[in-house]
């Protein structure tokens, strides 16, 4: 078993407000700790309460310990081979101790990612409008235009740099990252 936690296609509709949970899917493996990380209002305490069978679901399938989810099942231990999941709307606390890091918005995952590849790899290009309009579109995750210039974020900073001269690039934070991925633009 390689994963302590996994949800799959999970989704939750409240009729009396404008708010669906959309196909959550991902994964937390043994020993490792997760970044849930999103605005007010995004999902994290719906699916929190889906994983501890506090909220209904809709449909989609949870796993816990490699067993669907049934009732309300919530294990705390400090042994290296478990997980914690933590959810928080405040991302530096979250860069210092987790290896991944999921993004929700409206209800809907945007991504989930290493922390390490996070710091590493992704990058902002900071581009004029002409470079911006040079970008091939599947280099691009998600862009925000600003006064002088468009924030692009991309996967992999070094391989931008190679392949777009002239053009700024910084590595950034998650809270950056989520910055853009929740105001920005997506190809």
């Amino acid at each position: 078993m390689e994963n302590i936690l996994e949800l799959q296609g999970v989704s939750k509709t409240f009729p009396r407000s404008d708010f669906t949970l959309e196909n959550v899917t991902f994964s937390l493996p043994y020993g490792a700790i997760l970044g849930f990380v999103g605005e007010n209002g995004a999902g994290k305490t719906t699916t929190i309460g889906r994983i501890l069978n506090t909220v209904t679901k809709d449909s989609g399938t949870i796993k816990l310990f490699g067993k669907e989810m049934l009732d309300v099942f919530l294990e705390f231990v400090q042994e290296e081979d478990h997980s914690v999941l933590l959810s928080s709307h405040i991302t530096s606390d979250l860069e210092k101790v987790a290896d991944y890091i999921a993004f929700i918005h409206n209800g809907r995952l945007l991504m989930t990612v290493s922390k390490n590849d996070l710091v590493y790899n992704y990058a902002v290009m900071r581009c004029r409008e002409s470079q911006f309009l040079a970008l091939d579109p599947r280099d691009i995750i998600a862009y925000r235009k600003r006064d002088f210039q468009i924030d692009v974020l991309v996967p992999n900073g070094k391989e931008a740099q190679r392949k777009y001269k002239g053009v700024v690039i910084d590595h950034v934070s998650v809270d950056e990252i989520m910055l853009l991925l929740i105001k920005g633009e997506r190809v």
